[in-house]
């Protein structure tokens, strides 16, 4: 009794204290890419976003890549929707690139014409540390699109829990939201969050010939067909500004020194059945 075997869901700090010599190499930790995605819901029916190149212009304006690639080793920049090694494939999606000059013209080419002619938005998240940029995605868009397109970004930090209640109630129509998939599919992030008859779909988007696809998808038992219209699903949320990909996340495992056979997974511990060791 009172010994750890093994500890999973370690943040990118816990496993490098762990995994330290000065513990004494009691543990060795293993870094397990989570079915996890950080995104920005873009709710295409709330003025200004229902302008579709408002919403652009954020995509466009926004350094997510930056922001991921600096937040460390718990987490990787998202490239698309889907997370990689779901139906054990990468998902590389054509995502819009960081472009204030074309941001500009998105916002031109809206019907305010101008910057300074876009109501404000209001940005969700959950509480946060304020030192932490990539979580506290209402702030950096603040940060970034105020200065650099003029656009006036307002973050709203909402207790955990009213948060978590806040988009199945339509309150929060643009919110930073981390998803994690309960089962190994892309429809646990395209049909869950995105078709329009799902419950889960708090950002309001719809689309007819979105959920066509989901539908030919789910009813096609060829891998390869499948995935490709998963893919283009995908490619649709991306092209009709509905989601702002920013990360998926990282979970580390330590186990002590001994134990071996541990099924650690992208959607966590399914079983301890072949575990053993001393």
């Amino acid at each position: 009794g009172g010994v750890v075997d093994i500890a999973p869901g370690l943040g990118a700090d816990q496993a490098g204290l762990i995994s330290d010599p000065a513990v004494g190499g009691a543990f060795r930790v293993t870094a397990v890419p989570e079915f996890s995605l950080l995104y920005l819901a873009m709710g295409p029916f709330t003025p200004p976003l229902d302008d579709i190149h408002i919403r652009r212009a954020i995509q466009l304006g926004f350094p997510w890549k930056r922001l991921a690639a600096a937040a460390g080793a718990g987490v990787r920049p998202a490239r698309g929707v889907i997370a990689p090694g779901m139906l054990d494939r990468e998902w590389d999606a054509d995502l819009p690139p960081y472009d204030v000059d074309l941001a500009r013209r998105e916002i031109a080419r809206s019907r305010y014409g101008s910057a300074e002619r876009v109501p404000p938005i209001t940005v969700y998240t959950g509480q946060t540390a304020l030192s932490d940029p990539l979580r506290n995605i209402g702030v950096a868009l603040q940060e970034e699109l105020g200065p650099r397109l003029g656009l006036r970004i307002e973050p709203v930090s909402v207790a955990w829990d009213d948060f978590l209640a806040g988009p199945p109630a339509g309150r929060f129509p643009t919110y930073a939201l981390t998803w994690v998939a309960d089962f190994p599919d892309p429809s646990a992030f395209l049909q869950v969050l995105f078709a329009s008859d799902s419950p889960d779909n708090y950002s309001g988007y719809r689309s007819a010939a979105f959920d066509a696809l989901i539908a030919e998808a789910l009813a096609t038992p060829e891998p390869e067909a499948r995935a490709e219209r998963y893919s283009s699903a995908q490619q649709m949320l991306i092209d009709d500004a509905a989601i702002v990909p920013v990360s998926f996340d990282i979970g580390y495992t330590a186990f002590r020194t001994g134990i071996v056979g541990v099924p650690a997974s992208p959607i966590g511990l399914l079983g301890l059945e072949s575990v053993s060791g001393a």
